[in-house]
């Protein structure tokens, strides 16, 4: 821990890391979900809109979450920890 109180691993801030890999995440998961989002498709009913709304935040949260997890584990260079985290 250095004296202005912020961990810091490689000169780069822990929450700058974090932050940076969780935009890294939500990138790759509009990548990911992008060919599947219909926006001129009008739903059906109620279901539909929360079937498609939970599988796209279940699939955004999820990618983000594992770029998360693995720059956890890189940067405290438990590399094990980076594969089962993310």
């Amino acid at each position: 821990m250095a004296l202005d109180g912020k961990v810091h691993r490689g000169g780069m801030s822990v929450l700058l890391q974090t932050a940076l890999a969780g935009i890294i995440g939500g990138f790759l998961a509009w990548i990911f979900i992008e060919p599947w989002v219909n926006d001129n498709e009008t739903p059906g009913n109620l279901a539909q809109v929360l079937w498609q709304m939970g599988l796209f935040g279940g699939v955004v949260g999820a990618v983000i979450a594992a770029s998360i997890g693995a720059v956890d584990g890189i940067t405290s260079r438990v590399y094990q920890k980076a594969v089962t985290e993310a």
